[in-house]
């Protein structure tokens, strides 16, 4: 069976199912997406979705208050790490 005919089967399958076993079916499908690796630290350690979106609230608290810095300050800073 090639894969868009077991996509259709599935797809089928779905369509019939009661409503607590499609509620099952959606929790595994969010474990599934919960655990998917979506990004990387700088660092390289592997992020899930939640995680991701946890660092991006965590960056976007940190530009609210003003704690970052401009590419100006940027290049000064690392101008004094190369002497």
């Amino acid at each position: 069976m090639n894969i868009e005919a077991k996509r259709n089967e599935l797809i089928q399958w779905i369509l019939n199912l009661s409503e607590d076993a499609l509620n099952r079916v959606d929790s595994i499908k969010e474990k599934f997406v919960a655990d998917k690796i979506v990004a990387y630290t700088v660092e390289g350690d592997p992020l899930t979705l939640p995680e991701y979106q946890a660092e991006l609230e965590k960056a976007e608290k940190e530009i609210e208050r003003g704690d970052y810095l401009t590419s100006d300050e940027l290049e000064k800073e690392i101008s004094t790490w190369v002497k």
